[in-house]
């Protein structure tokens, strides 16, 4: 992973959230940071309301860290991400633990 990696032959977190939309024709935000203008807004929606496929975000300042982290919503309590330097894309459980925002953009 690196950051800022935006795919395909590496990502980092928010970067292959990025990479994933595209190939969808949905452009989202590139970084987590850029998530934070859209919290509040139409396109984050309550966990009540989570469907797979959508944009998980943790910002770096709730969890205590340099920086945030982005997953897609996989149903489940499940979610894919690319999890650090190093490691692979994969699927991981505990979705609600440890996102606190879901953003919808379609």
């Amino acid at each position: 992973m690196y950051y800022g990696a935006k795919g395909p032959n590496s990502f980092d977190c928010s970067g292959f959230v990025y990479w994933v939309y595209q190939q969808q024709g949905i452009t989202v935000p590139g970084t987590t940071d850029d998530y934070k203008s859209y919290a509040g807004s139409n396109y984050e929606i309550d966990w009540s309301q989570a469907q797979p496929g959508d944009i998980l975000v943790v910002f770096n300042t709730e969890r205590g860290t340099k920086y945030g982290h982005a997953g897609i919503y996989l149903g489940n309590d499940e979610y894919i991400h690319a999890p650090s330097t190093g490691d692979s894309v994969k699927i991981s459980q505990g979705a609600q633990g440890k996102f606190k925002h879901v953003f919808r953009f379609n």
